[in-house]
């Protein structure tokens, strides 16, 4: 039996209820009459009836009082109300209170028969909608992008899960609340009137292009947005809809492959000029420092000295700087225990930072073991502690932490590039003045600073930045306005026994002991330089301009030669190639490569094999003489 073919009659007059069962069975359709309201409630218990037929005036319950159970236990049923003439006005009431209609009694069958099949048609269509309102619920349900409905008056009355997820209101918070709610009342106004227009139209609309916006989430953040508007008639009512998507993981990848592009740009910029200035830099220090150890030097003399190597040294660093953050920096990484380091930097930062700010270390009692180099890492925590300094001018806390982060092939990582594994995360955080979303969006940028000219150049975090990546970690930052700042970064867990916690230093410079060096060196000023220091340090010293110069010295002083430095760049063929060359025609002989230059792809594969010394340009005093000392002492 079809659904809709169920009728219910109920009618306390046995004749009535005969002569109506009679006819609807003649139409097609299948009635039960009951006499009174207790029977028809148990009979609707077993199957809900399309419409029922309901005398008024009852034995045992009113039509009235029928109706309203039924309106609970059966809202899909259609009433009609079954009325003599005297209880006409009583029939109106039920139908202002639900009753899809009344007949008069005596009825006329065919009114009572279109009545009836109108009731049917409308339960279908309502029954219709129904269906599709939950067909339109489950998918939009199911929508990645957030779905809102408002109506006329602008107040929302559909919201899916991807719209909690979004915005962070459930369904119970946000329902009835206008939908101009969700954003910063500065983007409201800028489209008010797309939504006017909108409003006041007299058919439906759809707003063709994507609306960039920005949304706010139940945390009071704001968060970018693209959204799509579209407006229908249902009725004499107006209903809008917004679909809203979060582009803020889109919008962060997007910027940091345009941080990529512009760190490639530059660190390639910086590969093209960092061989010259170095050798210039090179120069400017040695023979400074060579002349700084003469004797008869006056106090004004040994002043305008330290001045020439002080402002070298920063350009140094500017040229270290740049590398660091494209990438391009030589490293020396080793095993490394956090706990003992963050010590060391605590002391270090305690004579560095005001006495104002507090300085608190907060980890587990267990080994935080990374391959890293100890000199930059120093200099990612010096330069997050300076800033953080710069943003506390009135005191605070700066709190150092370390916790180990496990993360499982099916797991969610805390950043999008991280691998699953095993990480040290290390947190800096302090309750300076916070970071604006403005300065967030170029946090990682080279050359931005929000400092006062000549305060900054702007690569601090850029080189923070550079050291992680180039460490195979990951950095990201949150911050609140006026509260606090955290930079949170992840270090690739050492599973190995780190021996030495620090780097030991050598406390004097050592001497040679005539041991006779060949110096391959193109640039004139540098290649005296480092002969100028080698001789004075005790050493014998050969010197070539470029590698053919190189082989012939070579080949008259083969037995005598000890150590070869030379310059990685030479105009006749790479110092790699020289050093291959020589090594060769005598195996004893001790390779240093000198580069201005970042390791590429071609001198990392050589450094990785082993047996060759490098040295960063510009070089200094100490420097030289402690390589050469070492790796003579290797030998």
């Amino acid at each position: 039996m079809n659904k809709n073919d169920f009728i219910l009659i109920v009618d306390d007059d046995p004749n009535l209820r005969k002569s109506l069962s009679d006819i609807l069975k003649s139409k097609g359709y299948a009635p039960e009459a009951v006499p009174g309201g207790k029977e028809a409630l148990e009979r609707i218990k077993e199957k809900k009836p399309a419409v029922a037929l309901i005398d008024i005036r009852m034995v045992d319950m009113s039509g009235m009082d029928l109706m309203e159970e039924m309106r609970h236990q059966s809202p899909e049923t259609a009433c009609i109300v079954l009325t003599g003439y005297a209880s006409r006005e009583t029939a109106i009431e039920a139908v202002n209170l639900g009753a899809y209609s009344y007949i008069e009694k005596p009825y006329d069958v065919d009114q009572l028969l279109l009545t009836l099949r109108r009731a049917i048609e409308k339960q279908q269509a309502e029954e219709a909608l129904r269906e599709s309102e939950e067909r339109f619920r489950s998918v939009a349900q199911l929508a990645v992008d957030a779905i809102v409905i408002a109506n006329s008056e602008g107040k929302i009355i559909f919201w899916n899960e991807a719209a909690q997820s979004i915005f962070g209101y459930s369904e119970d918070e946000i329902i009835g609340k206008p939908v101009t709610f969700l954003f910063p009342e500065r983007f409201v106004a800028g489209h008010q009137a797309e939504m006017e227009q909108m409003r006041s139209a007299d058919k439906d609309q759809v707003v063709g292009d994507i609306i960039e916006f920005q949304g706010l989430r139940k945390n009071g953040r704001e968060f970018p947005l693209e959204l799509s508007l579209a407006s229908w008639m249902s009725g004499a009512e107006r209903f809008f809809s917004v679909i809203v998507r979060d582009v803020t993981d889109i919008q962060e990848a997007q910027r940091r492959v345009q941080l990529q592009d512009r760190l490639a740009a530059v660190g390639q910029m910086a590969a093209g000029i960092a061989h010259d200035f170095n050798n210039i830099l090179g120069s400017v220090i040695l023979y400074s420092q060579l002349l700084e150890k003469e004797l008869g030097l006056s106090v004004e003399g040994r002043d305008k000295l330290r001045v020439i190597i002080q402002q070298a040294d920063r350009a140094s660093g500017l040229i270290a700087q740049i590398l660091d953050f494209s990438r391009r920096s030589m490293m020396e990484p080793r095993p490394m225990r956090l706990v003992p380091f963050l010590k060391e930097m605590k002391k270090l930062l305690t004579h560095t930072l005001p006495e104002n700010i507090r300085i608190k270390l907060d980890f587990k009692d267990e080994k935080y073991i990374v391959n890293a180099d100890p000199t930059r890492l120093q200099q990612v925590i010096l330069n997050l502690s300076l800033n953080a300094k710069d943003a506390m001018p009135e005191g605070g806390e700066l709190r150092l932490s370390l916790s180990k982060v496990s993360i499982a092939p099916d797991q969610q990582p805390p950043l999008r590039d991280i691998a699953p594994g095993e990480w040290v995360k290390l947190e800096v955080m302090d309750t300076g003045v916070g970071i604006t979303p403005e300065v967030m969006k170029h946090i990682f940028e080279p050359f931005f600073t929000t400092k006062e000219p000549g305060s900054g150049t702007g690569l601090g975090l850029a080189q923070v930045y550079g050291i992680v990546k180039q460490h195979g970690g990951h950095i990201d930052v949150e911050s609140e306005v006026g509260a606090w700042t955290r930079f949170t970064i992840y270090f690739p867990l050492e599973k190995i026994t780190a021996e030495d916690d620090t780097l030991i230093g050598i406390a004097r410079v050592p001497r040679g002991q005539k041991e006779t060096i060949l110096v391959v060196e193109d640039d004139l000023a540098m290649r005296r330089a480092v002969t100028d220091i080698l001789e004075s340090l005790g050493y014998k010293v050969l010197v070539a301009a470029d590698g053919r110069e190189a082989i012939l010295i070579l080949d008259q002083h083969a037995k005598s030669i000890d150590l070869l430095l030379t310059d990685l760049v030479l105009p006749d063929m790479s110092g790699r190639m020289l050093c291959e060359m020589l090594t060769g025609k005598r195996s004893g002989i001790i390779p240093i490569l000198m580069t201005g230059y970042p390791l590429g792809e071609g001198t990392r594969e050589l450094r990785d094999k082993g047996g060759v010394t490098w040295l960063q340009k510009p070089l200094t005093w100490e420097t030289l003489a402690r390589t050469v000392r070492i790796a003579l002492a290797w030998s």
